[in-house]
């Protein structure tokens, strides 16, 4: 969905490197143009092992692992350090 772009608010792309359902390259596209058009808003992230539904299920490994600390990242440089701190635990 690259109609959207230019990015008006912070974004982080997430995608599992072994995703068999939307193939990773899409998604790493899309993160690549939206980086380019909304540098300091767009962030790419790519979850090594993950899978479709490790990413979407904020149960799993992949989000405690690797997507909450990055939302937290990107929570803590927009909006600072307490929202961070709320993501954190």
């Amino acid at each position: 969905p690259q109609a959207p772009l230019p990015l008006t608010f912070p974004a982080l792309v997430v995608y599992g490197d072994k995703d068999a359902d939307v193939p990773p390259e899409l998604v790493a596209g899309y993160a690549k143009a939206a980086a380019a058009v909304s540098p300091d808003l767009a962030r790419e992230l790519a979850v090594p092992g993950a899978d479709h539904f490790d990413v979407v299920n904020a149960g799993s490994a992949a989000w405690r692992e690797h997507i909450a600390p990055a939302l937290a990242e990107l929570l803590e440089a927009g909006l600072g350090a307490e929202a961070a701190k709320a993501l954190r635990g």
